[in-house]
């Protein structure tokens, strides 16, 4: 971030530009008075400039800046700020609150969307939308309901578009596992979207055959460390990477110890009658996918992730690849990737403890 940052008491996060990248602007303030205010540009590469005077809004120098709420107050499409500058005992409480209208008009188009629950609560709180444009992009937005400190924007979800002339797909995961999708939305409107559908989205389910299993945590694993996912529905929690917590989410609905909204139909999973946990067949998997969970759990160690999720995930593989419950054969898998690639996994598995030799 380029620029100063001094002591900041509040923070609003929107794209004031309307250009598909998403701004800062802070509220700042010291002890015994007020401090300008900070508005940060994103360069859409990773960059935030700071912009001369805070674009017309570094606020007032009487009293002590409190808090900011973002908001389209006029609905001209863009984001708005209301600042109050009230925060501490006489006189720094008697600071003006302030009004900025955004008056930016560089021609960029925008979105804005009202979110109606019916089967979710009713503001639609939980929902994430992603926005998919004709240049190829897709942007996150989460309906948090706006709380942050002493304020809360407006719940109407804001997606700057640039030139886009449309929306391609409009994706909400609406809280209660309802996937809904709009196509070809038009842009510069405040979009009022009811839900309505099923259940079509069994929780988990990242291969998409409705049920699950074990294939499932295959794709994950195919996909882990991706940031952003290839396939987004490796991205379980739709946190924008693929990482042990999709393999955890996943895990906790074969094993029953989660609360999704849809219980899913379970497969290669039966349950032992001599130990509570879960006995896996692995019959009816390949040997490149036997090869991919050895893979994965030989590496799952140097991972630097939440080590009750590692050991979760750990166990879990390991019962696939050495199931107790299940006599064990010696046995060499296929190798994976193939010889090409600059290394490849040999695993295979042993019925007793021995001496191995390998000769290359």
């Amino acid at each position: 971030m380029n620029g100063t940052f001094d002591k900041r008491e509040s923070v609003v996060a929107g794209d004031f530009d309307n250009d598909m990248d998403v701004d800062l602007y802070v509220v700042c303030a010291e002890s015994a008075g007020n401090l300008p205010n900070r508005l940060y540009e994103n360069d859409g590469n990773g960059n935030m400039t700071e912009i001369s005077g805070a674009g017309g809004a570094e606020g007032s120098v009487n009293g002590r800046g409190q808090s900011v709420t973002m908001a389209d107050y006029d609905r001209d499409g863009y984001l708005d700020l209301f600042v109050t500058n009230g925060q501490g005992a006489y006189p720094l409480n008697e600071g003006p609150d302030q009004l900025y209208r955004n008056t930016t008009n560089n021609g960029n188009n925008w979105l804005q969307v009202d979110l109606e629950g019916t089967v979710s609560n009713r503001d639609g709180i939980g929902a994430r939308l992603f926005a998919t444009t004709p240049d190829g992009k897709t942007q996150l937005r989460e309906n948090g309901g706006g709380i942050h400190w002493c304020q809360q924007d407006q719940k109407r979800i804001h997606f700057g578009l640039a030139t886009n002339e449309k929306v391609s797909q409009l994706e909400i995961y609406w809280s209660s596992g309802i996937l809904q999708t709009l196509n070809d939305v038009n842009v510069n409107q405040v979009l009022h979207v009811v839900e309505e559908g099923i259940r079509t989205k069994v929780p988990g389910d990242v291969n998409r055959d409705r049920k699950v299993d074990i294939l499932d945590l295959l794709v994950i694993i195919v996909h882990f460390g991706e940031d952003p996912p290839s396939n987004p529905y490796a991205d379980v929690n739709k946190d924008g990477v693929v990482d042990i917590q999709d393999l955890v989410s996943v895990i906790e609905i074969i094993e029953g110890t989660s609360d999704g909204v849809a219980a899913p139909q379970q497969s290669f999973l039966t349950t032992s009658t001599t130990t509570p946990n879960m006995a896996i067949d692995i019959s009816s998997l390949s040997d490149i996918e036997i090869a991919l969970f050895h893979t994965f759990y030989e590496k799952i160690e140097d991972l630097s992730d939440n080590h009750t999720h590692i050991d979760i995930v750990k166990r879990f593989i390991k019962n696939i690849i050495m199931p107790e419950s299940n006599p064990i054969i010696t046995k060499l898998y296929a190798n994976y990737p193939n010889p090409f690639n600059p290394e490849t996994w040999i695993p295979y598995q042993l019925a007793e403890d021995s001496q191995v030799t390998i000769r290359i």
